[in-house]
């Protein structure tokens, strides 16, 4: 499919040049559009100031590139500097897309009753969509600690719920976050400790998030797919005799 279409699009850079790989074309010649996110589902209410916000919040499976280990072990270090926060971790617990306690999720627990942070550290499994926006309206640091990711779209959703993004300094999080977040280095525990606490009490750093997730919403995502259909031949072509 991908060497057979006239116009490639691909949502980050690390996805476009996946997509030019395969295909046999220029990176430069795959169109990045990345996906959207209507903000107005997942704006604060007008209570959700920053003040009545808590907590640090992760969303996505409970598997190990996702960086849940070095949460764990931040939380651990966070707690060591007399800080008293709380971690939440939504998503499926299984090795797959299944909720039930996979082989990485039951590392985990031990890892959390082993720290003593059972207390301050859940996970929750799946939840309902409605519940999920909820944490993120009321979370103040959405740690997203993946190792590899194609794009992030529950990064974005945290954002415009106006959540601080903390993220390893990869792409595509680095694309999608920009200066708008705190960057620890990768696999370090020491470091995710440090960016969990600058995003914590740096107090420009909302509006910086607010500013940013501007370029991720469905109107302006639109505006791109669009710009970007209508001038095909400005974009990758397949090789010759395909």
């Amino acid at each position: 499919m991908v060497r057979s279409a006239h116009t490639l699009l691909a949502a980050s850079s690390i996805m476009g040049r996946a997509v030019a790989r395969e295909a046999g074309v220029d990176p430069a010649r795959v169109g990045i559009v990345p996906f959207g996110v209507p903000l107005e589902e997942y704006a604060p209410d007008a209570h959700d100031q920053r003040s009545q916000r808590s907590g640090v919040l992760f969303v996505g499976r409970i598997i190990p590139h996702k960086g849940l280990r070095e949460l764990v072990e931040a939380a651990r270090i966070i707690g060591g500097r007399g800080h008293s926060l709380h971690y939440t971790a939504v998503g499926p617990r299984g090795d797959l897309w299944e909720d039930y306690p996979g082989s990485h999720y039951r590392e985990l627990s031990g890892l959390v009753e082993l720290y003593h942070l059972g207390e301050s550290f859940k996970f929750t499994g799946s939840l309902p969509r409605e519940e999920v926006v909820r944490l993120m309206r009321t979370s103040r640091v959405f740690a997203f600690p993946s190792h590899a990711e194609g794009f992030g779209v529950a990064l974005i959703q945290a954002m415009a719920a106006g959540a601080v993004p903390v993220v390893y300094e990869i792409e595509p999080l680095t694309e999608i976050v920009g200066e708008a977040g705190v960057y620890a280095k990768l696999g370090d525990p020491e470091s995710l400790a440090e960016a969990i606490i600058r995003a914590y009490d740096d107090h420009t750093l909302p509006a910086l998030v607010r500013q940013r997730i501007q370029n991720y919403s469905i109107e302006r995502v639109a505006a791109q797919f669009m710009k970007a259909v209508e001038a095909p031949e400005e974009r990758a072509t397949p090789p010759a005799g395909t």
